[in-house]
């Protein structure tokens, strides 16, 4: 038995126009890439414009087969300033200290993109901010999820004036042959194919006081993106809910309940959006889960037990039988089968 099907993930223009822009510093037609691929270049240059999340992953992964570069992700990153996403921008660099910065980063992290996902929480007197990039129909490429740290950690500098820098970083993928270029970017000890992409800091650093500080423009902002983060809401609840979904995974199986309560609506009305778009919480749940087993099993460093943890099984028997139910088969045999 499939998954049910799901509206498609789209990803704003900012990215493939970055991919574009990085190729032409390796002496390369990023547009004739994008013509290869079968995507449509014309509103690349189209701020509000969005693109479909699998058509942005082909386009990483042919532009980082021209370029054969490793650091690829790394150094487009460093193309997606603060300015493309102005309201959210100003809103971060008026932030009181950094938490509150980070902070607002998860409050908002739609506007980013449909399939980001983002968790911030304190552990072991640490702040741990995680990363990822849901799957749509196919995993998000990993050159996607090394542009999104670099990115995130060029904003970090400017904004703290290089003053704050994670004590370390956890990443899922395997260790590239060049370690010490990472290093040069997450300037911190990294430690590869880890279960989750985290950047940790301590609290001295979460309460690094902004220059940029003004919580009144803070507000001002928070205000326009609240409008549009609503009216993305009402017209499509799937997205929001799935992401809550798998923010919540790590802590155990949610409960719509909980999801409801995140989305300060009651449990009926949520239940009642969710039918509105063809789908109860039970089978976006169990979608959500499929989509995430599949990017998983791509990491053949991860164990089943740290999938199933992942996706909030309790035991690997329950894991086992859920995929079984989605593919027919188990997913140590599903990862067997897949191309080399």
């Amino acid at each position: 038995m499939s998954a049910p099907n799901e509206q498609a993930l789209c990803t704003p223009s900012q990215w493939p126009k970055a991919i574009v822009e990085a190729l032409q510093d390796y002496g390369i037609n990023g547009l004739t890439v994008c013509n290869a691929i079968g995507m449509d270049h014309s509103q690349l240059s189209h701020a509000d414009s969005i693109y479909l999340q699998d058509q942005v992953t082909d386009l990483w992964n042919a532009a980082a087969q021209e370029s054969q570069d490793p650091l690829f992700g790394l150094k487009t990153g460093l193309k997606v300033q603060s300015t493309a996403y102005p309201s959210l921008g100003y809103a971060l660099m008026a932030s009181k200290n950094f938490l509150a910065c980070c902070q607002r980063l998860f409050r908002f992290q739609n506007i980013l993109a449909e399939g980001l996902i983002l968790d911030l929480k304190a552990e072991n007197d640490q702040h741990v901010l995680t990363l990822d990039i849901r799957p749509s129909t196919q995993p998000a490429s990993q050159y996607a999820v090394d542009a999104m740290f670099s990115s995130l950690l060029n904003f970090i500098g400017w904004l703290t004036q290089s003053h704050v820098t994670p004590v370390k970083a956890t990443l899922k993928r395997p260790a590239p042959n060049d370690t010490l270029a990472f290093q040069t970017f997450f300037q911190c000890p990294i430690e590869f194919s880890c279960s989750a992409n985290a950047l940790y800091f301590s609290p001295d650093q979460m309460r690094f006081p902004l220059a940029t500080a003004d919580e009144t423009i803070a507000k001002i902002h928070d205000a326009n993106i609240e409008k549009r983060l609503n009216k993305s809401v009402k017209g499509n609840v799937t997205s929001h809910v799935r992401n809550l979904i798998i923010q919540a995974l790590q802590d155990g199986e949610p409960k719509l309940e909980q999801v409801a309560s995140n989305l300060h609506l009651s449990s009926s009305t949520l239940k009642r959006r969710l039918a509105e778009e063809d789908i109860n919480f039970k089978q976006l749940l169990d979608n959500t889960r499929c989509q995430l087993a599949l990017s998983y099993l791509h990491n053949n460093q991860l164990s089943l037990a740290q999938i199933s943890e992942s996706l909030g099984f309790s035991e690997v028997s329950g894991f086992n039988r859920a995929f079984k139910r989605w593919k027919g088969v188990s997913p140590k045999q599903w990862q067997k089968d897949l191309p080399t």
